[in-house]
């Protein structure tokens, strides 16, 4: 029996295992799985801070603010007992891993975004060095795990990896989903993420510029504008809450239209090595983070909807 080390962190309020398809299943690790998890995880640990505490504690963060309004905070450990180590794995027959390879498509449109790690073949091990460096290196990991799995995501994940095999793979849209899923190998703060993002949405949305078009730019202009009329048909709400308006009355479609024209100049500062000041030329965002948090959430979105409405989206492109 073949299985996946899922290496994201997640809590579920339902029993293990679970099938996500015919051939694949959620289940906690084995004794025999876990002794080669660990093993794995001990070879990242040479170039990585404990990596096994992902999995074997639980993290209550406490803030402090001193007189000057600064905050720090401060990660304590809980210790789990082995009955509750969240060490999830997927397991399947065979050495076949094209169909797998589908599913982790599937998991990485969920919100938390759910990735698999090294995969243990009948034949011998499958891993990627640099996805692992980049997810046990994050700093932020353990302030942001464990997340929680609902039998919500498991319905999903069961649909967008049904999607996927279905939409052949040659379809463009497969083309930008391995583009999104390789965006594991970037630094997580990297401004190239917002590049790609960008350059995903570009090839899903976009048609070439009109060398008649006159104004505003192209790009910019069908972007912002079939942006906020796509959204209306996503799968989740959008959280705009962080990117308050400047004016409370605007219309709201407006004001959406003017967060996109102020992305994507973002994206073109970043592109063309301009400089700039986020704090002050793009102070709606808050932060880079929020703001590619936000980004990244729309791309699996068009990407989601790419997959559920093809032609749709295809005639889009054209308009």
């Amino acid at each position: 029996m073949s299985f996946a080390f899922i290496e994201s962190d997640f809590k579920v309020d339902f029993p293990l295992p679970v099938k996500l398809s015919e051939r694949f299943t959620l289940a906690n690790a084995t004794a025999e799985q876990l002794q080669e998890i660990k093993e794995r995880l001990a070879m990242i640990g040479q170039f990585v801070s404990a990596p096994c505490d992902t999995y074997e504690y639980d993290w209550t963060v406490t803030k402090t603010v001193d007189g000057t309004n600064e905050s720090s905070s401060t990660s304590v450990p809980i210790p789990l007992p082995p009955s509750e180590w969240r060490y999830r794995v997927v397991f399947f027959d065979g050495d076949n891993n094209q169909s797998l390879l589908e599913l982790e498509s599937a998991f990485c449109l969920l919100k938390q975004g759910i990735h698999i790690g090294f995969v243990s073949f009948n034949f011998g091990v499958m891993h990627h060095d640099e996805f692992a460096f980049r997810f046990y290196s994050d700093y932020r990991r353990i302030h942001a795990w464990p997340r929680n799995l609902t039998q919500g995501d498991v319905a999903a994940v069961r649909k967008y990896f049904q999607l996927i095999t279905e939409v052949g793979f040659d379809a463009p849209v497969i083309t930008a989903l391995r583009s999104f899923h390789d965006l594991r190998g970037l630094n997580p703060n990297s401004p190239h993420q917002v590049l790609a993002c960008f350059a995903i949405l570009e090839a899903l949305l976009t048609h070439e510029p009109n060398v008649k078009d006159i104004g505003e730019p192209s790009l910019t202009h069908q972007l912002k504008t079939k942006l906020v009329l796509v959204e209306r048909i996503f799968e989740r709400p959008l959280d705009y809450s962080t990117f308050v308006p400047k004016n409370e009355g605007e219309d709201k479609a407006k004001w959406k239209r003017k967060i996109w024209a102020d992305l994507y100049s973002y994206r073109s500062c970043i592109a063309h090595g301009n400089r700039f000041d986020f704090s002050k030329d793009f102070k709606r965002f808050g932060t880079p983070e929020k703001a590619l948090t936000f980004l990244r959430e729309v791309t699996k979105l068009t990407l989601i909807l790419a997959l559920e409405q093809p032609q749709f989206i295809e005639d889009l492109k054209t308009v």
